[in-house]
């Protein structure tokens, strides 16, 4: 909370006494009329007592000063209660008028208190001043302040401006708020007073608000406890038809009215106070007033009131009042009062009890009750309406609902990770496009709700989608499955999709990622249990063994759910990385075990396969993958011109390696190997023509074949380096040198303008990225992007690359993947 200062200025002035009669009770009632002084130190009491006694962990921090012959703090941060105030009041009496000036050093003082308390954490460095002055003179008005009555007028504005500056030069304070209460010291009507100035901007630092309090018993302590409801947002509560027995015995109601501390829902469109009325006046804050009729009380809580949207602190606004005191004791002493809003409720909508010392105003939902109730007893309907469905549902409940119940408020108030919350992205593992963009501030959960929500999205889509279905015939390795988990629709809730021993080894993992922060000696074990999760669900796979699951489970349904559990598995790996630094550790371990086990139980699944081939054709096998890598590193060192004539069909001719071990069969019957020259291939800049004999009879001697007399060819003799000439296109050289991007490279740039185009579900992100994705499909945080695009081909979804701009890979080709 904001540190609050008040200063009272300290002229002798604040003896006069008050002028102004209270026309509601009768001359025989009336009090004699009090000094000024004893209003500014009721108001002063009034002010803190509101603020201290409503709060009940944490004081709220409030000094008093008084700019007297020189500025006196009367209480500390440690000193703060009202006997203490009560003590210091009489010492500091102004008994003498000064010349020099005191309210500026008096401001100077407070923002100094606050820059030493003030810590380094602080987000935000505010702090708020309440200014009780005297008009020394009936023209004062506004921003004006004299500091005697002979004295000239001063503007308060450049005081604070001035003091404000001169603090900031070391340590930077972000704002504050300065309220100004004028007492009048002479005869005044509400007619007569001047305009109030509200939340004046006198700069980025400083706001400031001016007030006019008549010279009434009771003006000035009505605004400084309205003032303190507004600067601490508490509200009045008004509990009629309290049934009490008076001294003769005889039967009465009473109505106790009460502040409470309105937070939540209470605070959601709260109407400002209105522009043409004065903050001294009783009614100043009536809209802030709850009235609730009272019903019954019990020594027990009714269980079907247990449900509460929000729970309030209270405090008396009469501390000697005999209704107020009979009341809050009987409630002290454990008696519980069932409040409604009217008399012919039929239900209870509050409860009012004691709890840890303090009594608290609890809110019941009725609503949100029933509707749990309702969720609870159609939950296995939601899942599924067999009996065989049921562990899901268990699972559920012990998953996201059961570790966020609490009996007690004490518990609720003791346990360390319900006192913050952090931010939820809904469409973070959504399968679809978002249709809408969140707030500034988000969504906020507890961080228990958070993991428990994204390790069950692991498990959600590691049973595949409609698109790509996770089977026995999927032959895809564990990386490859775990990308396209987004792209359609979920195939089921991952709820109870593990049972048997792994259940309870899955759930030994799960406590651990889940936690905020993991030891370093859970690191060991944490590993150990990783590989034996791992290795079991390889033997799963390769159909080895399937004792971790249920007696009953048929081979292929082991081999099947094995793999959809690794798939999970590294879907957790991938998207717990990020918590922390062990967490990155623990990923790692996890994704590299997955990996390196998949390859095993891949390669044996196809050893039987290819053993027979290699025995039969060993030679011919390497040659094969000779040539095909000497294809592929001929296309990757083309230029990008040669790429795209090959993607046309016209390949360049290239020189067969010739093998020292033995020499081809018929190589001396075979055609030769002529360049292909284009003959309508004209030069620019040449004036040649095509009259030119001897280049005529060259053209035919290299058109024609050579062959002997006896009707076999010979080969021609090798052309020399002056054979191929401008223009003929045989002596083109490439001068393009492309160099591809990387993975890392295609990432950036499409994150940058994906961020170009602002938040995700916007219209503008929506018009350009919404062809895009669906070609590309949803991928994984952190996935690369693999240059491949979605497609519907032989009745299946596939993942096909594109070689150039309007043509996909054909089949056998280089580009097409699966």
């Amino acid at each position: 909370m904001p540190h609050t200062f008040i200063i009272l200025d300290g002229h002798p002035n604040a003896f006069i006494p008050t002028q102004r009669i209270d026309n509601t009770i009768s001359p025989t009632h009336q009090l004699p009329p009090l000094p000024l002084w004893a209003c500014m130190v009721q108001g002063t009491i009034e002010f803190c007592r509101v603020a201290w006694d409503i709060e009940q962990s944490k004081k709220n921090t409030i000094n008093v000063m008084v700019a007297g012959g020189s500025a006196v703090c009367l209480n500390n941060s440690s000193q703060q209660s009202i006997r203490i105030l009560q003590q210091q009041f009489p010492l500091v009496q102004p008994r003498q008028a000064y010349t020099h000036d005191r309210l500026q050093p008096t401001i100077e003082l407070a923002l100094s208190k606050y820059l030493e308390e003030v810590t380094e954490t602080d987000i935000l460095k505010r702090c708020r001043i309440v200014l009780v002055t005297l008009a020394k003179q009936p023209n004062e008005k506004s921003f004006e302040f004299r500091n005697n009555p002979e004295d000239p007028i001063r503007d308060i504005r450049s005081m604070l401006y001035e003091s404000l500056q001169k603090m900031n030069k070391n340590h930077k304070i972000n704002h504050v708020q300065v309220d100004i209460l004028r007492l009048l010291p002479y005869d005044s009507t509400t007619a007569k007073l001047p305009n109030k100035i509200t939340s004046k901007q006198i700069s980025t630092d400083l706001t400031m608000s001016v007030y006019s309090i008549p010279n009434g018993k009771d003006d000035l302590k009505y605004a400084m406890r309205h003032l303190s409801q507004l600067y601490y947002n508490i509200n009045l509560l008004h509990i009629s038809n309290i049934p009490m027995k008076s001294a003769e015995n005889t039967q009465s109601t009473q109505t106790v009215t009460l502040y409470y501390q309105a937070n939540g829902k209470h605070l959601i469109n709260q109407q400002e106070p209105l522009l043409n009325s004065f903050i001294h006046d009783p009614k100043y804050l009536k809209y802030r007033e709850l009235r609730l009729v009272y019903a019954k009380r019990s020594k027990r809580a009714l269980p079907e009131s247990e449900w509460c949207t929000c729970m309030h602190s209270i405090s008396p606004i009469k501390l000697h009042d005999l209704a107020t005191e009979v009341y809050l004791g009987m409630t002290f002493k454990g008696s519980i009062s069932y409040l409604v809003t009217h008399e012919t409720s039929l239900s209870y909508t509050h409860i009012l009890m004691a709890q840890d010392s303090g009594i608290f105003l609890h809110c019941l939902n009725s609503q949100l009750q029933s509707q749990f109730s309702e969720c609870e007893h159609s939950s296995i309907g939601l899942v599924g309406t067999s009996t065989t469905y049921e562990p899901k549902t268990r699972e559920m409940m012990d998953t996201l609902i059961r570790p966020n119940l609490f009996e007690t408020v004490h518990t609720f108030l003791s346990d360390p990770h319900q006192s913050r919350t952090i931010p939820l992205n809904p469409f973070r593992f959504s399968h679809h496009l978002p249709i809408m963009t969140l707030n500034e501030k988000g969504l906020c959960t507890s961080p228990w709700i958070e993991k428990s929500t994204r390790w069950r999205t692991c498990f959600r889509d590691c049973e595949g989608t409609d698109k790509f279905p996770i089977t026995a015939d999927t032959h895809r390795p564990i990386a490859d499955l775990a990308i396209d988990v987004l792209n359609g629709n979920p195939s089921s809730s991952g709820y109870g999709i593990a049972f048997g021993l792994m259940h309870d080894l899955l759930e030994q993992l799960q406590d651990v990622l889940l936690k905020q922060a993991i030891a370093q000696k859970d690191i060991l074990n944490t590993e150990n249990l990783i590989n034996l999760i791992v290795s079991q669900l390889v033997n799963g796979v390769t159909g080895k063994s399937q004792k971790m699951f249920i007696k009953g489970i048929t081979k292929e349904d082991a081999k099947v759910l094995s793999k959809k559990l690794m798939v999970g598995l590294y879907l957790v790996g991938k998207r717990f990385m990020k918590d922390s630094e062990i967490h990155e550790q623990l990923c790692k371990y996890l994704l590299h075990t997955i990996d390196t086990n998949s390859e095993l139980s891949s390669s044996s699944t196809t050893t039987t396969i290819t053993t027979t081939k290699d025995e039969k054709e060993p030679i011919k096998s390497e040659e094969a993958l000779d040539n095909v890598w000497g294809q592929v590193n001929r296309y990757e060192n083309m230029s990008l011109r040669e790429k795209e004539d090959a993607a046309q069909g016209y390949l360049p001719d290239f020189k067969s390696e010739e093998h020292t071990t033995a020499a081809a069969a018929f190589s001396g019957q075979l055609p030769p190997m002529i360049p292909k020259v284009n003959p309508n291939f004209k030069s620019r800049r040449s004036n040649n023509n095509n009259n030119n004999p001897q280049q005529q009879q060259q053209q035919q001697q290299t058109s024609q074949p050579n062959y002997n007399r006896n009707n076999r060819y010979n080969p021609p003799p090798p052309p020399s380096s002056s054979t191929h000439k401008y223009p003929d296109p045989a002596s083109a050289v490439p001068y393009l040198t492309y160099i591809a991007p990387t993975l890392e490279e295609k990432a950036l740039e499409e994150r940058q303008e994906e961020e170009a185009l602002g938040n995700r579900g916007n219209l503008l992100w929506l018009y350009w990225m919404n062809d895009k994705v669906k070609k590309r499909g949803n991928n994984e945080e952190g996935d690369l992007s693999s240059g491949t695009e979605l497609v519907y081909k032989n009745h299946q979804w596939k993942r096909i690359k594109k070689e150039f701009l309007g043509r996909t890979a054909q089949p056998g080709e280089k580009g097409e993947t699966i």
